[in-house]
């Protein structure tokens, strides 16, 4: 019974994360690249929000997105 139930929480968290993700997916009018098992990890770096707040948003509120960060670009530059 434990399994059970935790099988059904797992399946309707899934399907709300797709419901999120669809509805994000709306709002840029652009697929993510990533599913909905990889959707938290997708929007660690931030971007995605970036684009989300440019969208519902003023355009001057978000200027740049940076879809690579600059810290990991000037250390590979320095080594």
């Amino acid at each position: 019974m434990d399994r059970r139930r935790h099988d059904l929480h797992a399946y309707e968290y899934l399907c709300h994360v797709g419901e999120a993700q669809q509805w994000i997916e709306g709002c840029l009018d652009e697929e993510l690249g990533f599913g909905v098992t990889e959707l938290e990890d997708g929007l660690v770096d931030g971007v995605v929000l970036a684009k989300l707040a440019q969208r519902l948003q003023d355009e001057g509120v978000v200027r740049s997105i940076y879809t690579v960060s600059p810290l990991l670009t000037n250390s590979r530059d320095s080594d």
